[in-house]
């Protein structure tokens, strides 16, 4: 009889001491419908390109910055939601959900300037040197004019939301010697019979 509970014992402190599988968190309807409404994935590759190439790259003559783009394209936010915290990608509630970016720029992805028509790069390297040449001193704005010029885009990919066939792109213009509004863009397109529709564009 002893022996049977101290048997007994061992089976439930084993099972006490189990880590427990941790689950996932539950969406609520308002959850689901929130993040099918404001999740966007980037585009393949290449498709991305020929989106920028068609689209992009002719709405950019018409700044100052034209077609200077840097090489790392704009991490774009996903939703926030009380709900889930994302740290890889992953699918609830058939919605894929994003991670949030490291940075502003998405360092881990890189424009290819051989898929881009007539496109001049803007390596980080070039950024990184400029500004280690010295702080923003009374030769600074003359020394970025000669150096960018009018400055560069920072672009993000297109990112596509198939709930909603919206696509979203966000823009900045980096130009160190203008501080004003105008500079951050958000282009705003949708999908009607498989082809893209130019819908809103909106700066801040």
């Amino acid at each position: 009889m002893v022996k049977y509970y101290w048997l007994t014992v061992a089976v439930l402190l084993m099972a006490a001491c189990k880590p427990t599988a941790q689950k996932q968190p539950q969406l609520t309807v308002t959850d689901i419908d929130y993040l099918r409404k404001n999740t966007y994935i980037p585009l393949e590759r290449k498709e991305a390109h020929a989106f920028i190439n068609k689209f992009i790259l002719p709405w950019m003559d018409s700044s100052f910055n034209h077609r200077k783009l840097f090489i790392h394209p704009m991490a774009i936010n996903p939703p926030d939601t009380p709900s889930l915290k994302a740290t890889k990608y992953t699918t609830i509630g058939g919605v894929t959900i994003a991670p949030p970016p490291p940075n502003r720029a998405d360092t881990n992805t890189k424009w290819d300037g051989q898929l881009l028509n007539e496109v001049k790069i803007v390596e980080d390297a070039d950024v990184e040197n400029f500004k280690s040449t010295g702080g923003n001193d009374a030769t600074y704005s003359e020394r970025w004019k000669k150096k960018f010029g009018w400055g560069y885009w920072v672009v993000s990919y297109p990112a596509y939301n198939q709930f909603t066939n919206r696509l979203i792109i966000e823009a900045y213009s980096e130009d160190d010697t203008h501080c004003g509004t105008g500079r951050e863009w958000t282009l705003t397109y949708t999908k009607v019979d498989n082809h893209w529709q130019f819908k809103s564009a909106c700066s801040n």
